[in-house]
């Protein structure tokens, strides 16, 4: 985003509240630090079937020269599945596979976040742990990362930012793309050593061919859901930012989980609750009073709810906030997706010396935390919309239909202006039913990975009740080369101007997201 993006990333993200363990029998489910134990079992029953076939799911694979049948499973099997560690991940299988070809198709997908040769033993251990959620449709399998202290551990000064309480967690993490009829993985990418690299689609894990663990495996959302406060926190800019994703340690932030894997007639769905929190300082400092970031007296808090509604073909995000205590005043309100790597930003620059981008060259901390673009795959470089799209950085607009390029620009620019992120833009207030969509082939075929997102609002309904929350006009929608955080992505953005967030008013943001066209 041209505001607050680059600063939510350069100082981290969140920390987490508990975690949650599966017995290894897989019988039950054990909460830890004050997580709610969910429900598992059983499922609610399914509606009967439009063809009034039984409620139970297919037992026959469909034939290797015919499309699946458009019904989706009538049910939701949740069974563990071993890891190469011994870890035991639940899987909520919502597909016509069998629980022995999930769990392959899993445990490769675990390998993918820390190796380019998944298939070729000795195995290496990925990124998923106890207490995360997977589902799988005949379409796609989705990661949800619901633990804590994931990915590498940056923590060569006691006293630096980037120790166990930074890290992202509580959001949906990773999505691989599914054939349906091969009963495999769609996309695959070729490394050094092997061809079978099926990599994470969202960022983490997705540029690790070789066992690394880079910034964004911990410390940076995959999904995001974010805005801007206003505050006395932060006098040079009068501006506090809160995040979903981001899980305290004190238990100020009251992540909860409210539902895990419940079918209805739509789909299935996951919801998570908790306030919006954004960091204070470097050890153990966050808040979720985001207008001075003292949480002693907790007053200008953001509830937020996130609920996925998983889809046979396509995963829908439903974003609920509202100011709790009293009002609020906001900007800069976005949901963004973020999908790969870009350029490294590794530097050798002292710390004085500017421009820096490096989050070990800020804090003189040792190590690589961004890939060279040589080790990433398939960067997203081209994008598409059902509107007109232009450029920010030539004031180019595109005719309708186009595919508009993207450029890298000079990495690591500075603070000051006139620094400013490549995005690729809709021309026209988005409305609800666009949509942008970005991959790395020149032409958007879908031979090689394509991320669609959809604009689901309708701009100006709502009264704000819960069950009829308010819809904001958005400022555009927009793929972007996040240019001081290294990365690609896209997404929407609403109120680039303050706007009170009255106290008890729900807002929505809704939008879909497909990794090809099916």
């Amino acid at each position: 985003m041209k505001t607050g993006r680059c600063f939510a990333l350069t100082v981290g993200l969140f920390l987490v509240a508990c975690s949650q363990g599966f017995s290894s029998s897989g019988s039950s489910v054990q909460s830890g630090g004050g997580f709610p134990s969910p429900t598992l079992s059983p499922f609610p029953s399914p509606s009967p079937s439009p063809t009034g076939s039984p409620s139970s799911s297919p037992t026959t694979s469909p034939s290797p020269t015919a499309s699946p049948t458009p019904l989706p499973p009538l049910k939701v099997d949740r069974f563990f599945q071993d890891l190469d560690d011994g870890t035991v991940i639940a899987v909520d299988n919502w597909s016509r596979m069998t629980r022995a070809e999930i769990g392959e198709i899993v445990k490769r997908a675990d390998r993918s976040t820390q190796t380019q040769c998944p298939s070729k033993q000795p195995y290496k251990k990925g990124l998923f742990k106890q207490g995360d959620r997977i589902f799988v449709s005949d379409y796609y399998l989705a990661w949800f990362d619901l633990t804590t202290n994931d990915g590498v551990k940056y923590a060569t000064h006691p006293q630096g930012p980037f120790s166990l309480d930074w890290e992202r967690s509580g959001e949906l993490a990773g999505i691989w793309t599914l054939d349906p009829l091969k009963k495999n993985f769609k996309y695959f990418s070729k490394g050094s050593e092997c061809s079978d690299w099926a990599r994470n689609e969202l960022i983490p894990g997705s540029a690790s061919p070789n066992g690394e663990q880079h910034w964004w495996d911990k410390f940076a959302p995959a999904v995001e859901h974010a805005m801007l406060v206003e505050s006395t926190r932060e006098p040079k800019t009068n501006l506090f930012i809160g995040f979903h994703y981001a899980r305290q340690s004190q238990g100020s932030s009251k992540w909860t989980q409210l539902i895990d894997g419940v079918l209805d007639t739509d789909g299935v769905r996951y919801k998570y609750s908790g306030f919006l929190t954004g960091p204070i300082g470097k050890v153990k400092l966050f808040a979720v009073d985001l207008a001075d970031g003292d949480d002693t007296v907790v007053s200008h808090v953001i509830e937020s709810q996130i609920e996925y509604l998983m889809k046979e073909k396509e995963i829908i995000s439903i974003w609920k906030y509202r100011a709790l205590h009293t009002d609020v005043k906001a900007k800069n309100i976005f949901t963004y997706t973020w999908n790969s790597y870009a350029q490294d930003m590794d530097i050798d620059a002292a710390p004085q010396q500017k421009p820096y981008c490096d989050q070990g060259a800020d804090q003189e901390l040792d190590g690589s935390q961004w890939p060279s673009p040589s080790l990433i795959p398939e960067i997203p470089l081209f994008a598409k919309g059902k509107k007109v799209l232009a450029q920010n950085w030539k004031s180019l607009v595109f005719p309708l239909g186009a595919v508009v390029p993207m450029v890298w620009g000079d990495p690591c620019p500075g603070f000051d202006p006139p620094y400013m992120n490549h995005d690729i833009f809709t021309v026209a207030t988005p409305v609800d039913g666009d949509w942008m969509e970005w991959g790395s082939d020149s032409t958007l075929s879908d031979s090689k990975p394509i991320f669609r997102y959809t604009h689901l609002d309708k701009a100006g309904t709502g009264t704000g009740s819960e069950q009829d929350p308010i819809h904001l006009t958005p400022n555009y929608m927009t793929f972007s080369n996040e240019r001081r955080d290294g990365t690609m992505g896209g997404g929407i953005q609403f109120r680039k101007d303050f706007i009170v967030l009255k106290q008890g008013q729900w807002h929505e943001v809704k939008f879909s997201i497909q990794t090809t066209r099916f």
